[in-house]
């Protein structure tokens, strides 16, 4: 099975997400894929200093019952493994879940290797 997703931490499905959802479906329909969720067991924020992490909008069961309502597949990831992941590392693994086309809001960053966003906008 291929699949289109979307990846993030999805703290309580707001109209942001809803329209990331909304667009991966209509990608997914597109493309004759697949729609997936992949999110994390906690918040990435957490694991990574200076340790400031949002509060959640809404506890982690109706967070994935909300996304299961929305996606074909859910895929919870525990970030404290995943954590070292290069980009290319972890976009194998997401390619090892059939993903072949993933879909991100505009902060989203992920892999090891990639700079923090300050360190981006660094003049």
């Amino acid at each position: 099975m291929s699949y289109a997703a979307v990846i993030g931490t999805f703290d309580g499905l707001h109209r942001g997400h809803q329209r990331l959802l909304e667009q991966l479906r209509e990608v997914a329909e597109a493309r004759g894929l697949q729609s997936m969720a992949v999110t994390f067991t906690e918040h990435p924020m957490a694991h990574i200093p200076p340790f400031a992490v949002p509060p959640r909008l809404c506890d982690n069961a109706r967070r994935i019952r909300l996304l299961e309502q929305s996606v074909d597949k859910v895929v919870v990831l525990d970030f404290s493994t995943i954590k070292h992941l290069t980009a290319a590392q972890f976009m194998e693994r997401l390619a090892a879940l059939g993903v072949t086309v993933l879909l991100m809001g505009y902060d989203t960053r992920f892999g090891s290797d990639m700079p923090r966003e300050a360190e981006v906008y660094r003049t």
